[in-house]
């Protein structure tokens, strides 16, 4: 492939599902002039590629997922206090002991493996300890 200049990115598809044994088979597309590259959509990427945009920057912001948003996307925005105070002056029951079970059940979704799960246990244990006795 040819050397580009600090302007230009070549474009390629391929698979991406490719085997441990098998080259990712990427062909040219096109060749497309940027001021710069973003990896990344997600709430950092966004912001860079607007603060870049806004004084006339030719920004490329790329994304591998089907969704912008990064770790933003899934968390709505908000944050969650379980067992508030503004809970339970408007009569809305919750405990820390049902936070924690809501919060286990949730991590052992999102861990990969069982060793991921006991390595990182006793920190999370900790973590989650402090966010429920602390906020």
């Amino acid at each position: 492939m040819p050397s580009l200049d600090q302007e230009e990115m070549t474009c390629a598809t391929g698979h991406q599902d490719f085997g441990h044994h098998q080259a990712p088979n990427h062909q040219r597309t096109s060749v497309i002039k940027c001021d710069i590259l973003i990896i990344g959509a997600g709430a950092a990427g966004l912001a860079a590629a607007a603060a870049a945009h806004d004084p006339g920057l030719r920004v490329i912001l790329a994304e591998k997922a089907d969704h912008v948003g990064g770790t933003t996307f899934r968390s709505g925005g908000c944050m969650w206090m379980p067992d508030n105070f503004l809970m339970k002056e408007t009569g809305i029951q919750d405990s820390k002991e049902q936070a924690a079970r809501y919060i286990n059940a949730v991590a052992k979704l999102t861990c990969s493996s069982l060793e991921e799960q006991a390595f990182h246990g006793r920190l999370r244990d900790e973590r989650l300890d402090a966010f429920l006795t602390q906020g």
